[in-house]
Formats: C-alpha cells, structure tokens, sequence
C-alpha cells in the first residue's frame, strides 16, 4: 500500500545535518498521501483484521481528527484477528491516545509477552511503550524499560536516547552529548518537531504532549538557547522553552 510506504517515509524522516529534510509542506502533502488512499481502501476492508490495523495505525499517525474512526476499526479487527500480539499493539496506542495510560501499558505488556524477545517487533514495542511511559507513566519505569532496550541494542540509544533522555538528567550521557553537540541549531529544531509529529501529537492530553517533548526540549534548550523550541511548538507550548532541570 502506497499509504504504509508513506508512513515509514515519515517514521524514518532524516534527522542527521548530511541528509535532506522534510520540510512542513512536504510532510503535509505526504500526510494527504497517507491520508486519500486509506479512506479510499474501508469499504475494501471488512474482514481483514490486518488490513484494518493498518488503516488505523495510519488514521492516529496523521492526527486529523479520526481517533475515533481508528478506535473503532482497531475494536472491529480485534474481534476476529488471530495476530494477538499486533491486535494488542494497536488497542495500546488508542488507549494511550486518548489518555487512558494505565490499561494502554497492560495491552502493550500483553503483547510484549507474546513477542519472541529481541525480535524486531519486540524492539518496537519497547519503543512505543517507552513512549507511552513518558507521556504518562513513573519515570524510574521508563529508565528501566529504555535500559532493557538499549541491552540487545546499543545503537537504539544513539537514535532515541535524547527522546527518552529525563529532563533532570544530569550530566547528559556522553554518547548522546556527542550527538547534541554534533547538530546544528536548525537541526536540533527540527528534531524538536519530528518528535512531535511523530510521538506527541498522537496523544489527545496536552500534559502528555507536553511530557513527551519535555526531556528533549530541556536538553536541547541547554545546549542552544530557547530558540531552539521551532515556532509551532512555542505558540502550543508556551511553557516548553522556559523548562529548566
């Protein structure tokens, strides 16, 4: 589906100074991308649990307004997909979208203990559940989860050690400060609103959002100034670039 190759695109938007970026046009047109052909594939959809998972996942990624649309599909495929772990996945990240982090962190444990351990998806798990603790969750959990990540998979710090990085960290961890003090300024900007586009938004609760941003944003704050927080995210959270440790 021309959608999901989409939506990886904008899972895997360059973050590195020698890579182009994806600029805000670009990212909305590639959302309407996303956006035309998974509404155009539901009437295709009835009774394909995975194909219904996959519009859904798609629907909540976007943030336009079909939370509800994807929680519905997300119940439909539940009922008949015999994909446990998956099922339990996609339940998790509508309950944790619509602020409900506690039974989100038990549907994301039931699938985690369905998962072969170490396996990709079990990786990605850990990931959207770290995400889900971040939003809403103790952060003694997230500095456990995140270590059980890095374990089998040291580079996963490199790449997402800074989102899940406590804001009272200190000092930062030298494999990441190599990574801090390696961006530019724009760059680091611009990873302030991938996060947000792509872990932030997704959750209904402001505080969420905003808990989701706030590792990252202190850190980066301390690195480059306040103007490192891009405009959008300013206006959204006026509190965000006065956070201190």
């Amino acid at each position: 589906m021309l959608a999901l190759n989409r939506y990886l695109q904008l899972l895997q938007a360059p973050l590195t100074p020698c890579a182009a970026p994806i600029d805000d046009a670009r990212w909305s047109a590639i959302e309407d991308e996303i956006e035309r052909p998974v509404l155009g594939a539901l009437p295709k959809a009835n009774g394909d649990p995975m194909l219904l998972f996959g519009i859904a996942k798609a629907l909540r990624f976007i943030d336009r307004g079909y939370l509800q649309l994807a929680a519905r599909l997300t119940n439909e495929a539940f009922r008949t997909s015999t994909a446990f772990a998956p099922a339990f996945a996609m339940k998790k990240q509508i309950a944790a979208s619509i602020g409900d982090i506690d039974r989100a962190l038990e549907l994301y444990q039931r699938a985690i203990e369905l998962t072969q351990q170490n396996s990709q998806f079990h990786i990605y798990l850990l990931v959207i559940k770290a995400v889900a603790l971040v939003a809403g969750g103790p952060r003694s959990e997230v500095d456990q989860l995140t270590a059980e990540l890095y374990a089998p998979v040291p580079e996963a710090r490199i790449r997402f050690g800074l989102f899940f990085l406590s804001p009272r960290a200190q000092p930062t961890p030298a494999t990441l400060g190599t990574v801090m003090t390696s961006l530019a300024p724009e760059d680091a900007r611009r990873m302030l609103m991938y996060l947000y586009r792509i872990a932030a938004r997704q959750f209904q609760d402001k505080k969420h959002q905003m808990n989701v941003l706030h590792g990252a944003a202190v850190h980066l704050v301390a690195q480059y100034g306040p103007a490192v927080i891009p405009p959008e995210l300013e206006k959204r959270f006026p509190k965000l670039s006065r956070t201190v440790r």
